[in-house]
């Protein structure tokens, strides 16, 4: 799209988004450029009387395969949408390492480690309560399977 007339803009680069059901992703390559697109997008739910929640685990930034020089030089820029209603403020949105999205759990390193250990670890619960009502089954002399 080249025009910014039928699309939210951010100076002149269309928003480009992924959005599913009601959760909107930003796709950014500096501090400055994202929080111009949250607060264009906050400006936008404003003008139609609609709200973004900024409460934790609701809007959340995360950066991916960010070296540690870049981290440091931008430690303490926060991420900021300027809000207009009910009167003019600035909100900072929470940077995290990690966050679950649709089940699967994404982290600042791509590595997966955290989503690999949740599923180990439900994994492990599931096969504990297996083992316990297979033990409960033999016990009675017999075994019983559903189909």
């Amino acid at each position: 799209m080249s025009s910014c007339r039928d699309a939210q803009c951010a100076g002149s680069q269309w928003i480009g988004a992924l959005i599913y059901v009601d959760d909107l992703w930003f796709c950014a390559d500096s501090v400055e450029e994202l929080n111009k697109m949250i607060t264009v997008t906050q400006h936008r739910d404003e003008d139609h009387r609609t709200k973004i929640n900024y409460g934790e685990g609701k809007s959340e930034i995360i950066v991916f395969n960010e070296s540690s020089v870049i981290k440091s030089q931008r430690d303490h820029t926060p991420w900021i949408a300027k809000v207009r209603f009910p009167y003019p403020h600035d909100t900072v949105v929470r940077e995290v390492d990690h966050f679950k999205y649709v089940g699967f759990t994404l982290d600042s390193k791509m590595e997966m480690n955290k989503h690999c250990n949740d599923i180990i670890k439900k994994i492990k619960i599931s096969t504990g309560k297996v083992l316990k009502y297979e033990q409960i089954f033999k016990k009675q002399d017999k075994m019983y399977y559903r189909h």
